[in-house]
Formats: structure tokens, sequence, C-alpha cells
């Protein structure tokens, strides 16, 4: 006699099938969200370290941090560069000991960068690559130490990008993922 309430071996088949196809699916899927979100944060990372690098090795940044010219050739040359760009949020530039020669916001010029003493790019690194207080807000961030021909420590540059709009481009790729996860799952 036929017991109720258990499914014939076919359709047990069928529902594990399905299960195994849901399973891999949506595993395949975080990879691929994962390797998505590491891969958009190194290309971040890289376009704020090689602004950066290019910033610090500048003659205009290094005469000014050396004493050669006056701020106003910065401030000509930065002004007319950040106003092209539109993936960054700040560039600051600071001395050995933090006064900062040049940011967007005049206001800030002659003040002290947030936690100087900390930054690695005046203890030896060359460069770095951090979230942390920025001149405004906390910005995810490129730092870039700036030397003289004579390989003196002048000072350093930073490029920013303000943390929130850093981790709302990391939300809106989870968020569209989660859409089409769930399209997918509908389909199956």
């Amino acid at each position: 006699m036929k017991e109720h309430g258990k499914w014939p071996v076919s359709q047990q088949i069928q529902s594990f099938s399905l299960f195994l196809v849901l399973t891999t699916a949506l595993l395949g899927m975080v990879a691929t969200l994962m390797f998505s979100l590491s891969m958009e944060q190194e290309n971040m990372n890289r376009n704020l370290m090689n602004s950066a690098q290019v910033l610090a090795q500048s003659p205009q940044v290094v005469d000014v941090l050396a004493g050669r010219r006056g701020n106003e050739v910065l401030t000509t040359y930065l002004d007319s560069t950040t106003s092209r760009v539109q993936d960054i949020d700040a560039i600051v530039v600071a001395d050995r000991e933090g006064i900062i020669r040049y940011s967007p916001d005049t206001s800030y010029v002659g003040t002290v960068y947030p936690n100087y003493q900390s930054l690695s790019v005046l203890h030896g690194e060359t460069a770095q690559v951090d979230t942390g207080a920025g001149i405004s807000q906390v910005e995810h961030r490129a730092l870039a130490s700036v030397f003289d021909q004579d390989g003196t420590l002048l000072g350093f540059v930073s490029v920013g990008i303000d943390a929130i709009r850093f981790h709302q481009t990391l939300m809106d790729m989870i968020f569209w993922f989660l859409i089409f996860t769930a399209l997918a799952a509908g389909l199956a």
C-alpha cells in the first residue's frame, strides 16, 4: 500500500537536483561578487595611488614644499587639475610638519593635517593607502611622500575620496548583485 506524504523517488531526485543547481549558482554568484568588490576596491586604490604619486613628483609641488616658489603656483596648478577630475574629492599637499600648503578649500591652508604624526609616508614609507581623517571628513585616500632632488623628505600629497562615497559604490554593487540573484532564483 502507498504511504501518503512520501514523494516518489523521481520527484526526490528532481528536488535534490534543483537544490544542487541553486546552491551551486548561489555560491558562484557570491564568489563573483567577492571578486568584483575586491577588483573595484583595488582599481580605486590604484587610481588614487597613481594620482598621488604623479602629483608628489610634479615640479610645482616639489618647488613649493622646498620653498623655491610661492603657494600661488601650487594653487593655480592644482585648482586647474582638480577641476578636470571627477573621481577625486580632495587633494591636499602638506609639509613635513603637517602644515597644509594646498587644499581645494582654502580655509584649511596653514592648518595642520589631522593625525599627520601617524602617517607612514612621513616615517620611511613612500606611499600608503588607507581610510582616515581627512581635511573635512573621513576619506579613503592615497598618500605619497614628496622628496627634493637630493632625497630630502619635504612633505606629502594626499588624494582622497569621501569614505561615504567609496562605501556607497561598494553598496551599489551589492544591491545590484542581490537584484540579479533574486531574478535568477525566480527564473530557476
